[in-house]
């Protein structure tokens, strides 16, 4: 039995849920567990260490295993690019899988929109959480704890980030990723992005922003492709259709590989690595 309350960290979603008056969200949330004796300082260090981000969407655990008798696990993650612990939550995520000799994970992201409405010159930032959440200073009041976390995992919130004036929409991000994705480097590219948009301060849906970072992770055609709409219908489909199943972001969802049809674990937020290796300890415990 999962034991210990998980960390609540996410990014809440005013829209979803009973907060909306909508069904609410069928999440398993299950707790950490506390058998695997691993030190908050050597998942931190982990954390700030691992090359994230570098092998694509099928992400092996550990650099020494040989991949027999590893539990294969899909790992999909609901997620908006302009959510900041969605890149903390990343970062503990691959984390645990360096520190996972048994897992073997494929990573895939989900798209979510924090603010469908945007329009394309934005929103002043306080404006933005008066609207959403009824009081302008939420950013600002979460905006310590969030630096504080991007630190623990080698993230820099406070540069840019903290300072940023505007918000404005994600959906050609949110397309760049499904490209990727049909080229075997979305998780790539959903690093590249946050790295793009909380550290250089680049704006999430400028195309000549997304082409530089695009090529830097080794895409092509990527110009034409944004300059269409190929693929804006379906991601916004998807992201309705994962509505429902989150109640913040990020939200991750887990399953044994060899058990697609069973109900996923699941939890959301900025949540440490040690949560992410109760849950795959409980996945390579599940017959």
């Amino acid at each position: 039995m999962l034991k210990k309350k998980l960390i609540g960290l996410a990014f809440a979603i005013k829209q979803v849920g009973i907060a909306s008056g909508g069904k609410a969200p069928q999440l398993s949330f299950f707790q950490p567990l506390t058998t695997r004796k691993i030190s908050n300082s050597n998942c931190e260090k982990v954390a700030k260490s691992v090359p994230f981000g570098s092998k694509g969407d099928a992400m092996t655990s550990s650099e020494n295993g040989n991949g027999t008798n590893k539990v294969q696990i899909q790992i999909n993650i609901i997620s908006d690019t302009m959510c900041p612990w969605c890149w903390v939550g990343k970062r503990n995520m691959e984390a645990a899988l360096q520190l996972a000799p048994y897992i073997d994970a494929k990573v895939e992201w989900w798209p979510f929109f924090l603010d469908k409405n945007l329009s394309e010159d934005g929103k002043p930032v306080r404006d933005y959480y008066r609207d959403n959440y009824g009081n302008p200073s939420v950013g600002e009041n979460m905006m310590p704890g969030l630096i504080a976390a991007g630190r623990r995992v080698g993230l820099d919130f406070e540069t840019t980030f903290s300072k940023l004036a505007i918000y404005r929409p994600t959906i050609k991000s949110h397309r760049l990723i499904e490209y990727a994705k049909r080229q075997g480097k979305q998780n790539e590219m959903v690093e590249a992005l946050f790295r793009m948009y909380y550290v250089e301060g680049k704006h999430l849906n400028s195309v000549e922003h997304l082409v530089e970072t695009a090529e830097v992770v080794g895409l092509s055609g990527v110009k034409d492709y944004l300059e269409s709409n190929e693929d804006e219908n379906s991601v916004y489909e998807h992201a309705a259709h994962v509505k429902g199943t989150a109640n913040g972001v990020p939200t991750f969802l887990f399953t044994r590989s060899d058990q697609p049809n069973s109900r996923p674990i699941s939890f959301s937020g900025g949540q440490p690595t040690e949560a992410f290796l109760e849950v795959f300890e409980h996945l390579s415990e599940v017959s």
